[in-house]
Order: C-alpha cells, then sequence, then structure tokens
C-alpha cells in the first residue's frame, strides 16, 4: 500500500510538471504569434499615417474615409495597441506633419473615450495611456475628452487612475486636473502622494496658477491630497513660505503634513522657519523624534550661530539618524577644523563616531565624483 501511494504521488507530480511545462510552451507560442500580428498591424498603420501626412503637407485635410476606419478599428484593443506603437514610431522619426494629423484626429479620441468607458479597466487606462503620449500641447482649453477622462477615475483601479492623470496633466488644463483631484479626495480613493506630486510637476500648462488654484482650496482637501499638493510645490519653486507657515505653527496638523512642510522650508529658505526647525530638535523625544530627523536635516540651509549650536547639541542626541543628520548639516555648514578636534577629543563616543564616519564618508564620495568627472 505504501508504495502504491508513493506512485500514485509520484505520478500526479510529474502530470502536473508536463502540464506545466505544456502551458509554458502554449504561452509562448501564442505571445510569438501575437507579437508577430502586432508588427504587421503597427507596420499597415504606420503607412496609413504617412499617406494621410503626406496629404496634410500637401495642404489637405484627413480623409472622411481614414477617420471612419479609424472609427471602427481602434475600438479594439489590439488595433489600438498597435496604433500607438505606429505613432510611437512616427513621432520617434521627428515627423513635424504628425502634430496636424494628431490634431485632425482628436474627434476620434473623443469617440474612442465614449466607447471605452463601456469596457474594462485596463483598456480605459491603455487608452488614456496613448492620449498621455499624444494629445497635442497647445490643446489646453476645455475640451470633451477631459470630462471623459474625469470619468474613468470612478470605481476603478489605481493603474486606470494614473494614466487618466498622466493624460490630464499631459492636456494641461488646470480646471480638469483640480476636477480630477476633487474626485480623488471626495471618494477617498487612495492615491499615494508622492505619485501625485510626481504627476503633478509633469503638468504642461502654468504650474504657478495650478499651485495656487489646489492650495486655496487646501482645507478641503483630505490629508493624503495636502502633503501631495505641498510636495509638488516644494518641486515646482513656487513660493509659498509665508502661506505655508500659517499651516506649519497650527498645533492641529497632522505630523506628515508637518514633516511634508519642514521638507519644504528645507529647500526654500524662510528666516523664521529655522529658529522653528531648532525647536523642533531641541524638543524631540521618543514621541516626536521623526519631526527631530527631518528638521535636522533641514537645518544644512540655516546658516549661522544658533544653528551650529544645535546641530553640534543634537550630535549628542541618544537618536542615531538625529545624529547622522547632524553631522552632515555641519559638515555641509562648514565647520570648522577646531570645532571637529573638539567633537572628536570628546567625552561622547557617539558623538566623536558619527562625525568621524561621517567625514570619511563625504570625502569618499567627493573623491569618487572628481574621479568621475576627470
Amino acid at each position: 500500500m505504501m508504495s502504491i501511494g508513493i506512485e500514485v504521488l509520484v505520478y500526479i507530480y510529474g502530470t502536473i510538471c508536463l502540464t506545466l511545462v505544456a502551458y509554458s510552451i502554449f504561452y509562448k507560442v501564442q505571445e510569438r504569434k501575437v507579437n508577430q500580428l502586432t508588427s504587421k498591424r503597427t507596420i499597415f498603420w504606420e503607412e496609413a499615417i504617412k499617406e494621410q501626412c503626406r496629404g496634410l503637407a500637401k495642404g489637405n485635410k484627413c480623409s472622411e474615409k481614414h477617420k471612419k476606419f479609424l472609427c471602427k478599428k481602434l475600438i479594439h484593443l489590439n488595433h489600438l495597441i498597435a496604433f500607438q506603437h505606429a505613432l510611437q514610431k512616427q513621432q520617434d522619426e521627428q515627423i513635424d506633419i504628425l502634430d496636424d494629423y494628431i490634431i485632425e484626429i482628436t474627434s476620434i479620441f473623443v469617440f474612442l473615450g465614449m466607447e471605452y468607458s463601456k469596457k474594462e479597466d485596463m483598456e480605459k487606462a491603455y487608452l488614456a495611456y496613448v492620449i498621455s503620449l499624444f494629445w497635442p500641447c497647445h490643446m489646453k482649453e476645455h475640451h470633451r475628452m477631459m470630462d471623459i477622462l474625469v470619468s474613468y477615475l470612478i470605481e476603478t483601479t489605481v493603474y486606470c487612475r494614473e494614466n487618466v492623470l498622466q493624460a490630464l496633466y499631459r492636456i494641461g488644463n488646470i480646471q480638469a486636473v483640480e476636477n480630477a483631484l476633487r474626485i480623488l479626495n471626495d471618494h477617498h480613493y487612495f492615491h499615494h502622494s508622492k505619485l501625485l506630486a510626481d504627476g503633478l510637476i509633469t503638468f504642461s500648462g502654468n504650474q504657478k496658477f495650478l499651485a495656487q488654484v489646489l492650495w486655496k482650496s487646501c482645507k478641503e482637501w483630505d490629508d493624503e491630497m495636502v502633503i501631495a499638493i505641498i510636495q509638488f510645490i516644494t518641486k515646482c519653486d513656487e513660493d509659498f513660505t509665508e502661506l505655508f507657515w500659517e499651516m506649519m505653527n497650527d498645533s492641529n496638523v497632522q505630523i506628515e503634513i508637518r514633516l511634508a512642510l519642514i521638507r519644504y522650508y528645507k529647500k526654500h529658505y524662510y528666516e523664521p522657519a529655522g529658529k522653528q526647525l531648532c525647536q523642533y530638535i531641541e524638543e524631540s523625544d521618543e514621541r516626536n523624534v521623526i519631526l527631530g530627523i527631518v528638521a535636522t536635516s533641514a537645518l544644512e540651509n540655516y546658516p549661522g550661530a544658533t544653528t551650529m549650536k544645535v546641530l553640534k547639541k543634537a550630535l549628542h542626541h541618544s537618536d542615531w539618524y538625529i545624529r547622522h543628520n547632524a553631522a552632515i548639516a555641519l559638515i555641509h555648514l562648514g565647520i570648522t577644523g577646531e570645532e571637529i578636534d573638539e567633537i572628536l577629543k570628546g567625552a561622547d563616543h557617539y558623538a566623536s563616531e558619527m562625525l568621524s564616519y561621517m567625514l570619511r564618508t563625504m570625502a569618499l564620495n567627493d573623491r569618487e565624483r572628481i574621479r568621475q568627472v576627470s
């Protein structure tokens, strides 16, 4: 009985292995067929696009026959993929007239937008991706396409939402982006603040006005959205030092927002912020040590005797990260050789060890950068 049981298990195991091998072979064969078919379709679309571009170069319009053919074929994802590849190739070859061609077919994108609204999320996401690549950059005024894209955000996947947002950033209409963010905010859809901030900085319209519009409604956004907007403003170099200062001093502001504000003031010097950063470090304990860690890093942008005093004191802090950031900030601010000797020869082994370690590390990094340049 024991031998029969083992033989059965071996047989089952062997059958599973053979099935997996067969499936892998089948998948590879099918994938190859799909790729070959996509390549053929891409070549077909390249020729169709070139033909229309030749007509446009002569002052003609895109033929109605071509537009109807686009409507008929591009509602199928496999043709949309091939069409996108063809457009991408033409764009890479820097065919100037291609922009005129894309302008001619914007009505087709609207048609596709309505058709794809009935499809699965992944298909919606792909159409949004295509629009994010090719929408004419000068067409920033309100367009039906923007409303369709915003509608894609409701009850969909993170992948689809991200592609829709990328398309809206490409279009560059402030109202459309604000509407999209309100959908995310009001429906409490989670979209990571870093994704939002990194996307907003690619906005093709007036980033200064976008920042002002978004911050004007800061009390209406949830915390994650506020963080994203602060990160965006930090990256786009807009001067919000005074506006942010009011929030920085609000004791009811949650810690993640406060951290985003500290990082803003690290990049954008504001004298009153320097005093607040010093206070965060001096008051840092187990409850708010994270504020001290980030504030210590930010102080490298605030030279002065008070800053140096606070940073040297921070070298003796019980938290490793505060000591680490304090050492880096001191070196960046130009700690003197006499001050270094005093710390290295001091009684606090942890402080001297950290400063010594960072001096060696940063010296090695500097030498490596010089070697790479030379």
